[in-house]
């Protein structure tokens, strides 16, 4: 063996001895450390520094944890658990830890390492039928702007919102795809990230086919007339396009049940639906219907009315026994919400003072087919206008308001009357 190859050697093996001496010095200072602050001591801060990316100075990052130099910690222990807590929920950092930089008896160093999240610069979306206003719509609804922290959730939900609002168009299979690249300064550094939204429509999705099993006492067609929202393909419909979304397809639903109901299917419902893809443009809709039996109106007594007489009531009420069972009918004569002047029994009272009058339809009995009410009525007393003030008023004399009003103070209160 040569001399240089002797002294190759020689000089590898002193490298290598060199590195595992070093190596297992490190390990041992390292398990000494870990051993000192695993045995639950107290320690007094020395020093505080902060490493990392981020544009805030040291001073403000310590001011914000509360550490101070000379408060005696335990390390590990709460308080530097709270110090990273608070630091996570103010949602700027993509990254937090604290380290033991150093230990000198009962002296330790800390460095607080942040990585700051990247600021939003400039925001683009694009894609095929995504016009100006469009755009505009979107980043008002999205409320991004520049300055903003980029965040997983942020991105996320910023997704999941721009589908859902073209789902609800009928383009069921929107898909978003989001990026951030990076904006360097002039040394490569990177001081914030773009934004690049790309919308992909594709096809609106229509409905063929819309398909029903279990309807044996309602036809096709008038469960299709009921549903509002979504409707089959046809070609020769200009009124309504066919569209398919989650959220009327769900409102559809009820309004089949509310349409067996008010024939007097009571018990109906939809057992099993599915929505299933027949091509790239179209779904194909399948509800099956449990219809239950059909009922009728048997007796209905009045209960606690002293203003009007039970054939009074009768007559606006305008169900008798017999009639076929109708729930929504039923309401709608007790008190029809949508229209302030209808001809129902709650009306009846408030247009005769009876404000705090209150009624409700309760079934009491159901036998076989037939389904027993109780109108039950609390009427209170009478109520009267007394003050009558106008405001808001800035053009005309208040005089000459009230001599358009129907109501005058000590008059009896009417709802009609009010409106």
């Amino acid at each position: 063996m040569s001399n240089y190859n002797s002294h190759y050697i020689f000089s590898m093996y002193r490298k290598i001895f060199c590195f595992l001496a070093i190596a297992l010095l490190w390990s041992s200072t390292i398990q000494a450390q870990q051993k000192e602050l695993d045995a639950g001591i107290k320690y007094e801060i020395n020093n505080i520094t902060v490493a990392g990316a981020q544009s805030y100075n040291d001073q403000t990052v310590v001011a914000f944890t509360g550490l101070k130099k000379g408060e005696r910690i335990f390390i590990p222990g709460e308080r530097l658990s709270e110090v990273t807590k608070k630091l996570w929920e103010q949602n700027l950092f993509s990254d937090i830890a604290i380290y033991v930089t150093k230990i000198d008896g009962d002296l330790a160093d800390l460095e607080i390492y942040i990585v700051e999240l990247p600021k939003l610069d400039e925001i683009t979306i694009v894609g095929d039928g995504i016009r100006k206003a469009m755009t505009k719509e979107i980043l008002k609804e999205t409320e991004l702007k520049s300055g903003i922290k980029i965040t997983k959730n942020l991105i996320t939900t910023t997704k999941n919102f721009i589908r859902n609002k073209f789902v609800e168009k009928g383009f069921y299979n929107t898909d978003v795809i989001i990026s951030t690249p990076a904006k360097l300064d002039s040394t490569g550094v990177e001081v914030a990230k773009d934004m690049k939204i790309i919308i992909n429509k594709n096809n609106r999705i229509k409905i063929s086919p819309l398909e029903f099993e279990g309807n044996e006492n309602l036809q096709d067609g008038t469960l299709r007339r009921s549903m509002k929202n979504i409707k089959r393909r046809n070609p020769i419909r200009i009124w309504k396009m066919s569209k398919f979304t989650d959220a009327g397809y769900k409102e559809d639903k009820a309004s089949i049940i509310q349409t067996y109901k008010e024939n007097g299917y009571r018990d109906a419902k939809i057992v099993s639906d599915s929505v299933y893809n027949t091509n790239d443009r179209s779904v194909g809709v399948a509800i099956k219907i449990e219809e239950g039996k059909k009922y009728y109106f048997g007796n209905i007594r009045f209960l606690g009315n002293s203003v009007y007489t039970n054939g009074q009531l009768s007559q606006t009420l305008g169900i008798k026994k017999g009639d076929v069972y109708n729930g929504t009918l039923m309401a709608e004569r007790i008190e029809d919400n949508t229209d302030p002047e209808a001809f129902d029994l709650t009306n009846k009272y408030q247009n005769n003072g009876y404000l705090f009058s209150t009624i409700n339809a309760v079934e009491v009995a159901v036998r076989q087919d037939t389904i027993d009410y109780e109108i039950r009525i609390r009427e209170g007393k009478q109520a009267y206008f007394d003050h009558i003030t106008v405001v808001g008023n800035t053009k005309t004399n208040d005089h000459v308001i009230y001599r358009e009003l129907r109501t005058r103070p000590g008059q009896k209160y009417s709802k009609k009357k009010c409106g």
